[in-house]
């Protein structure tokens, strides 16, 4: 029997990402999305209320930075407000390819500016109790709070690892 449990306790605690036929690069990204996940735990169970004296209340701090955020978020992106020339159709009536794919990736902006400013504009009235707080909002005001790009933005954003700070 104990043969048995020598040869068990001499087995490696994890197992190589070869033996499941994965590259060594495998564990990496296992143990940082192990890594992330942790940490997005301990954020996410942190508490809302802060108990010193004289330092801004969470309901504060996000307020701030959602009319900060506001104050200097873009307008949309307009077709008359640029270059004339790159919209104007060859002599088969077709705009240049570069040119479609600048409206394309216009579209895509403006979409993400519409959802950043509305969500920035709720989140500030559900702080204030003027409407309900719904799950995405709450979710919202954790990101703020942790310096992470919300859920919601990242739907309709490019992909980005960046801090809400920097991102922005």
């Amino acid at each position: 029997m104990s043969v048995y449990t020598n040869y068990i306790e001499s087995l490696p605690l994890n197992d190589n990402p070869e033996i499941f036929g994965l590259h060594d690069n495998a564990n990496i990204n296992y143990q940082m999305q192990e890594s992330n996940r942790i940490i997005d735990t301990i954020l996410s169970i942190q508490p809302r209320l802060v108990g010193g004296v004289g330092g801004m209340t969470p309901d504060e701090i996000v307020c701030a930075k959602s009319k900060e955020l506001l104050e200097i978020l873009p307008e949309t992106l307009e077709k008359k407000d640029g270059l004339k020339e790159l919209f104007v159709a060859n002599e088969i009536g077709i705009i240049p390819s570069l040119s479609t794919v600048l409206l394309q990736e216009m579209a895509k902006f403006n979409r993400l500016l519409k959802v950043m400013k509305r969500s920035l504009i709720d989140i500030d009235l559900a702080i204030k109790g003027f409407i309900v707080m719904s799950d995405t909002l709450d979710k919202m005001y954790l990101s703020m709070q942790n310096n992470q790009v919300p859920a919601n933005w990242t739907k309709v954003a490019y992909p980005s690892l960046k801090p809400l700070s920097s991102w922005y």
